[in-house]
């Protein structure tokens, strides 16, 4: 998945490229604004490692542990701090029974 080109470029120009990084998923699809973050127990932010090759940055996996009932539709980057970057869609995906959801990420230079 590579992110969205406007949250890419304010968190480029912005230097949000930095082990600070975390990804939140969303039951909704996050835009310019967040819209709403999953809640339960055991779920939480992933931080991202970035691994750099020229102008292409990618991530390992990323692994969010989500609850019965709820459901995945998009994405957010966040500074360490709490500052929201920007976010766009994912495949929607319904977790009857729950289970883990897998992200890598990647970004590549403008």
């Amino acid at each position: 998945m590579a992110w969205p080109t406007a949250a890419m470029a304010l968190a480029a120009a912005q230097g949000a490229l930095s082990p600070a990084v975390e990804v939140a998923l969303f039951s909704t699809v996050p835009g310019e604004f967040p819209g709403t973050e999953l809640t339960s127990a055991g779920y939480a932010r992933q931080p991202v490692v970035w691994t750099v090759a020229g102008d292409l940055y990618t991530s390992g996996a990323l692994v969010f542990d989500i609850v019965s009932g709820q459901t995945v539709r998009g994405f957010g980057l966040y500074t360490a701090g709490g500052v929201f970057y920007g976010g766009g869609p994912l495949a929607e995906r319904y977790f009857l029974a729950g289970g883990t959801y897998r992200l890598t990420v990647s970004a590549g230079g403008q």
